[in-house]
């Protein structure tokens, strides 16, 4: 296998070239150096007999050309030529001391001389350029020979002989360059085939050209150390084997490490088989690179068979496509956390969370990911029923007509229904975190956040006693009567508190008490103007009567008329009085004969014309709910006649299903439809009686209700459930008005 080795310890060195340690006045010199030659030159030709150096003009300035270029380079050199060729031309080619030579052959010659001369500089820069490289690697070399202090760098003959050491080398093995040299390098292995092992590997790596083995070596001093070995064969421009490079260094720390790490992911592997979600490494073209065994578990693969998998080809398209609309982020280095409902393409559809944490390199690029597969079907299920469960808890709770609230022990509010919002006039984020006492003015309930825990919690559970009225306080500064009633949820540290609005029922009790008084005032009032001073006169007349039998006399037949007609006026008015008091008869056509009775009364004391009309004698054996529906009668055509303003009133008594109905429809102005308060007309009353029998009312303006009329017409309407079966005859009875 391959290996980067490691950069060594020391310092990088590089040796100077001498063309790098020239001064940096040399090129400014070498400018000098070609005038300098080439006016020496000149000098020396004008010196010998001219003759002789016109012959040959340019052969010396050939020589200043070259060590012109030789010293300074090529510009020097090129400057040289250019100055040999002009005075060359202009001192040594006749005429002398002209430019312009008669023969233009001549002319040419300078012009050859300058290429010649170009050539010869550029060839001698060559040769500088060239002898400097190899002086720079030269010594390139020799510093990363001798500065590679973690490297053996050996190199050895065909036979395996040391033949160089670096310094290297002798720090990894411990020997002097002159205790290994000409010595065999199989003792560097440690164990006891080391000459077989050591032949062995040079027979590999002269028929391979090069091979890498890592193993145990062996010190000077005997200790031994992992190391990675290279050894690469020479071979000379023929082919023959020349001999060995022997490269090693010690790689015992990483091997240690190595160990570690197996060691460290086995631990890992244990541990991550041992959970029960998809543990995984995901590289950057989407292909596994660690799985847990529970992949085994969800989709029947090993850790092996997903490795270098795509992860299409392990949790199929439909599944992907859900996780790549999370790619992007993840890219950018952004974990990603959700939960979704994933088709696996094997083991069927799961619900599962999923933890994806990006994986970064030290550029900071995004070169894989972590993920974290939970199954949470179970979870969700369960989740699912209990938010089931709390929305039908929540919709009951909205839509009890009470208010419900809970506290915690200092009294203050964690959470309000609707009716506690439309109770008291305050939003529920208005009221949610507020003292109780925000709309229960009570002084213990506004110095529970400031008592100590147990105090707060006593002075609740005095609030516990059910049934308990005080007055509560709405957001508009008004109070109204609230029934209380308190429980504690001790697992919870709750407190829950039940409020009933009792001001329709105090008033409806004080509305009762008022018909009574009234009523009882009447029956008084009636007693004391009529039947008292009908019995008054009827004593008189027994007492002349007395006085008449006494003297003997015997009394006129119209005296005695006189008596029985008063008696039969008294019966008469004390059967009223009675009637007041107990309006239906106790027998189960008791309630038709009221309601006949009553609208025969009706008719006969104002000019209204008032009916009853009934689907035959039905019968209602329950004295109770026969007398409240004769209340809800009586009430209602009084309505009709003190408010309704109608010329018209219809009693009706019939039977729908298992429902017994009363109706009593007017002629009269109308009233707007339910839902109906109007307080002064008695139909609170009416309502309340209803309840009383478990009945519902309703009170609703219909056009037409009534036979020839041409009001809009109001209709009261109870229905009452039947507690006995009821017999009805297929034909309407009525009883037309007197």
């Amino acid at each position: 296998m391959s290996e980067t080795l490691p950069q060594s310890d020391s310092p990088e060195v590089e040796m100077p070239s001498r063309a790098n340690s020239a001064s940096p006045l040399r090129p400014i010199a070498g400018y000098f150096v070609a005038l300098g030659s080439v006016a020496l030159v000149t000098a020396i030709k004008l010196g010998l007999d001219p003759s002789i150096g016109m012959s040959s003009p340019y052969i010396l300035y050939f020589g200043a050309v070259l060590g012109s270029a030789w010293y300074g380079g090529f510009r020097p050199g090129l400057t040289a030529t250019i100055l040999a060729a002009f005075l060359g031309h202009f001192f040594f080619i006749e005429p002398g001391r002209s430019i312009v030579k008669p023969e233009w052959g001549r002319n040419l010659l300078a012009a050859m001389f300058v290429l010649e001369g170009t050539l010869m500089c550029f060839l001698s820069e060559t040769l500088r350029q060239a002898r400097r490289e190899s002086e720079r690697v030269g010594n390139q070399f020799r510093l990363l020979v001798d500065g590679t202090l973690n490297h053996c760098l050996i190199l050895l003959d065909p036979w395996g002989n040391v033949k160089s050491w670096n310094h290297g080398a002798r720090r990894v093995l411990g020997y002097a360059a002159d205790e290994i040299v000409d010595r065999h390098y199989c003792q560097f292995f440690p164990n006891e085939d080391a000459v077989e092992s050591a032949g062995k590997l040079l027979a590999r790596a002269s028929e391979l050209g090069r091979i890498e083995i890592d193993g145990w070596r062996v010190r000077k001093d005997g200790s031994q150390f992992w190391a990675m070995t290279a050894l690469t064969a020479l071979r000379t421009a023929r082919g023959r084997l020349s001999g060995f490079v022997f490269v090693s260094f010690d790689d015992t720390d990483r091997w240690r490490a190595e160990q570690v790490l197996r060691e460290n992911e086995r631990r890992v592997s244990l541990l991550t088989d041992s959970l029960p979600v998809l543990i995984s490494y995901i590289d950057g073209d989407g292909r596994y690179q660690f799985n847990n065994a529970t992949y085994h578990e969800w989709f029947g693969l090993t850790a092996e068979q997903c490795r270098g998998k795509h992860v299409h080809e392990v949790l199929g398209e439909e599944a992907c496509r859900i996780m790549e609309k999370r790619l992007p982020n993840l890219h950018l280095g952004i974990p990603q956390h959700y939960e979704a409902l994933m088709p696996f393409q094997r083991g069927g559809a799961r619900y599962v969370r999923i933890d994806c944490i990006p994986h970064r390199s030290s550029d900071g690029r995004t070169i894989g990911h972590f993920a974290l597969v939970a199954d949470i079907t179970e979870r969700k299920k369960i989740e699912s029923d209990l938010r089931a469960s709390e929305e039908r808890l929540r919709i009951i709770v909205d839509t009890a007509v009470d208010a419900i609230i809970t506290l915690d022990r200092q009294g203050m509010i964690e959470s309000v229904n609707r009716a506690a919002e439309t109770m008291f006039g305050h939003s529920s984020g208005e009221m949610v975190g507020q003292n109780i006492g925000l709309f229960l003015p009570i002084p213990e309930l506004l110095l529970l956040e400031r008592s100590s825990q147990e105090s707060a919690r006593t002075t609740m559970r005095r609030m516990m006693r059910s049934g308990r009225e005080i007055h509560a306080l709405r957001s508009d500064g008004t109070t109204f009567p609230v029934e209380i009633s308190m429980s504690e949820i001790s697992s919870l540290g709750l407190f829950l508190g039940i409020l009933r609005d009792v001001t329709q029922r105090l008033e409806l009790e004080r509305e009762v008490l008022a018909v009574a008084a009234v009523e009882q005032r009447r029956i008084g009032q009636e007693l004391h103007d009529h039947v008292g001073q009908e019995l008054t006169g009827l004593e008189l007349l027994v007492e002349t009567l007395s006085v008449l039998l006494q003297t003997s006399r015997i009394p006129s037949l119209e005296f005695v008329e006189k008596i029985a007609t008063g008696l039969r006026k008294t019966h008469k008015d004390v059967r009223a009085l009675a009637r007041g008091l107990l309006p239906v008869d106790i027998h189960p056509n008791g309630l038709r004969d009221a309601l006949d009775q009553l609208t025969k009364q009706v008719a006969d004391q104002s000019e209204l014309r008032c009916s009853f009309k009934s689907t035959g004698p039905v019968q209602v054996a329950d004295t109770t709910t026969s007398t409240h529906l004769f209340r809800i009668a009586q009430e209602a055509v009084a309505n009709a006649i003190h408010h309704g303003e109608a010329s018209r009133i219809d009693v009706v008594l019939r039977v729908e299903g298992r429902l017994l109905v009363l109706e009593v429809r007017d002629d009269g102005i109308g009233i707007e439809s339910t839902p109906f308060r109007m307080p002064g007309l008695g139909l609170q009353l009416m309502e309340y009686r209803a309840s009383l029998i478990g009945g519902n009312l309703t009170v609703e303006s219909t056009e037409g209700t009534v036979e020839s009329t041409e009001g809009k017409g109001t209709t009261v309407r109870c229905r009452v459930p039947r507690k006995e079966r009821t017999h009805m005859q297929s034909d309407w009875v009525e009883t037309e008005p007197t």
